[in-house]
């Protein structure tokens, strides 16, 4: 490994939970509990890695609607809301993150699917004042 590899890994989360053994089962399991102390901690700890990926994802046609920290919260409620068992099932960083990138990412591509579909189209919006508009509002009114 490179020295660039070696301080990367070091910089992140990830690699500085392997000194403390336990520490994210403990904190996801106060969190579980309520503690919003863990969670803040969580949240900094990860929240980083899940806002890039949510970035990376963001279409730049909602990139002016949304906030990625929208999404980032939206997966912290979900993992919030997930059944015990399914917490407790993680017991590694990479884990978390994973998870955690991959809610944020479906979040993500669900929106962007709901914008896109025919029925809401953000591609399509036309102002009142748009001919395509005017035609339709005229032949509604009966105007010629």
């Amino acid at each position: 490994m490179t020295a660039a590899a070696d301080h990367q890994e070091a910089d992140t989360p990830v690699a500085a939970e392997k000194t403390r053994p336990g520490r994210l089962e403990q904190l996801l399991a106060e969190m579980r509990g309520g503690s919003s102390v863990a969670a803040q901690e969580l949240i900094d700890t990860y929240g980083p890695h899940i806002r890039a990926v949510v970035q990376k994802k963001l279409a730049d046609s909602l990139r002016p609607m949304f906030d990625s920290e929208d999404f980032v919260q939206s997966a912290w409620k979900s993992l919030i809301q997930m059944p015990a068992e399914r917490i407790e099932e993680i017991h590694d960083p990479r884990q978390l993150v994973k998870l955690m990138a991959t809610i944020a990412a479906r979040k993500v591509i669900d929106e962007y699917r709901k914008r896109t579909n025919p029925g809401c189209n953000i591609n399509r919006r036309r102002t009142l004042g748009h001919p395509e508009v005017v035609e339709v509002l005229a032949k509604i009114a009966g105007v010629n």
